[in-house]
């Protein structure tokens, strides 16, 4: 890819990835085509709400005037259902029978609860049993939210609770970040599909499949997934191909042997590199470069752990970055460790764990056994990685971590998250 930053620190790469990326052109969508898009518009109530007096119980509606003090018998002039709108405006002496929600009539300040009423047989008078407070279980109109008043920020994520915000709100589209497109390369002469048995020196692609699934979890659109042999021509064919949408993922090429071209051909595509290598474990071969046409470009070691750990430290904050999302880094969480781990040497390593949370609100973190980047089976139980800095020292059981939850990172951008 040519010459660029070289063996940088995890928070450089982070800052140099973030720093080329800008959030994706916008879209007008339906509402309900919008859940898992993040807004690119403040939305804006159209009117009050509520846009009326309203009952906050089932009750009835009285001038407190009427009831200074209890028990107080009073005329039932009529029943106000939610939907429609009082008849009679109360006069003195009288009461309206009322359901929650159902517009306040005219003259009444306050609902007096079902329970605190007893109707008389003929059901045309009522006896009020507890004096009731002006005001008392009911909302005046606009006393929620005004008309023209902010009700969601642009940058939140529309999951179905925002759905019912903004429809409360009176917008029935919303302008959103378009969603990236993605293709995902594997390559490797030595890689069968999952449902072929290897026989001698092959093994399964794996990378393919959980790119894919990493991508569409992240909120993307995998418009391409493809497997590749490790010849120049049909891979550089491959790479153009995939420099069609927003991000190309490659997995496996990236390091220093003889069969190891991606580098090379992604320089003749067009791709301009932005950094070559990381000081982490696992991962260290992880590249990152930008196309002629804008796309961006990562390759990815061909380890499965590794390529697994720098989706969810490189790849996932660039997609969110694109996806519209204002802060964008991996979410840490102090927990403390329930076992022993060895330090970590000269590069920022990750191990995988189980987190949970303990009576009290603490968090610990199981480390998993693991025989390192080439041992996959672990991460089938992991929902956390342990970060370790470089340099460090051995963990000990009860000692404070550093853990990246995997349970928020695989599931998509939370909706109505606008920030960790």
């Amino acid at each position: 890819m040519g010459a660029c930053p070289t063996d940088i620190s995890v928070s450089g790469a982070l800052d140099l990835i973030l720093a080329a990326a800008q959030p994706l052109p916008t879209q007008r969508l339906e509402l309900a085509e919008a859940v898992g898009h993040v807004l690119a518009e403040d939305i804006l109530a159209d009117s009050d709400y509520p846009p009326f007096d309203r009952a906050r119980m089932d009750g009835f509606a009285v001038r407190t005037q009427d009831v200074p003090h209890a028990p107080a018998e009073l005329v039932i002039v009529e029943e106000i259902l939610a939907g429609r709108m009082p008849q009679h405006a109360l006069d003195a002496g009288q009461a309206s029978r009322t359901n929650t929600g159902a517009p306040m009539p005219a003259g009444a300040d306050a609902v007096v609860p079902i329970e605190q009423t007893i109707v008389s047989e003929d059901s045309r008078r009522v006896t009020i049993l507890e004096a009731p407070r002006v005001n008392q279980h009911t909302e005046k109109r606009g006393s929620i939210q005004s008309e023209g008043r902010r009700v969601m920020r642009a940058r939140t994520c529309v999951g179905a609770a925002q759905v019912a915000v903004v429809a409360t709100a009176g917008a029935t589209t919303v302008e959103v970040f378009r969603r990236p497109t993605v293709s995902v390369l594997v390559t490797g002469s030595e890689l069968i599909a999952p449902h072929h048995r290897p026989a001698g020196p092959q093994i399964r692609d794996t990378n393919g499949i959980s790119l894919q699934a990493l991508c569409e979890a992240a909120g993307c659109t995998v418009q391409c997934r493809e497997h590749v042999i490790d010849e120049p021509q049909p891979l550089l064919e491959a790479i153009r191909r995939g420099l069609s949408g927003d991000l190309l993922i490659l997995s496996g090429g990236v390091s220093a042997g003889q069969m190891d071209l991606v580098p090379g051909l992604l320089a003749e595509a067009g791709v301009k590199p932005v950094f070559q290598k990381v000081r982490v474990r696992p991962g260290r071969p992880v590249q990152y470069g930008r196309a002629e046409n804008g796309a961006h470009v990562f390759a990815l070691p061909g380890n499965p752990v590794s390529c697994l750990v720098c989706f969810w430290l490189f790849v996932r904050p660039l997609i969110q970055r694109l996806s519209g999302f204002e802060h964008c880094l991996p979410s840490t969480l102090t927990a403390r460790s329930t076992g022993f781990m060895p330090a970590a040497g000269d590069r920022e390593s990750y191990w995988p764990a189980r987190a949970r949370s303990r009576v009290g609100g603490s968090v610990w973190a199981d480390p998993l056994p693991w025989r390192g980047s080439g041992d996959p089976f672990p991460f089938g139980e992991a929902n956390a990685l342990i970060r370790q800095e470089p340099h460090g020292r051995d963990v000990r059981r009860g000692e404070t971590i550093t853990i990246l939850p995997l349970e928020l990172l695989l599931s998509s951008p939370h909706a109505g998250d606008s920030g960790p």
